[in-house]
């Protein structure tokens, strides 16, 4: 929803706007954030099995 602080985009912006791939690799990879990790967490306690 545009407001005051994040306002509808023009033609304009739209064709000055990249894609992420666009942009320089170590910016790309702090922009995407930590990878996911391929394990998670296994529960050790705190189920319905007590």
């Amino acid at each position: 929803m545009p407001d005051s602080e994040n306002p509808e985009w023009s033609d304009a912006d739209f064709k000055r706007a990249v894609t992420l791939d666009d942009l320089p690799e170590p910016l790309q990879k702090s922009l995407r954030g930590r990878p996911k990790a391929m394990e998670t967490k296994e529960r050790i306690s705190g189920g319905a099995e007590a």
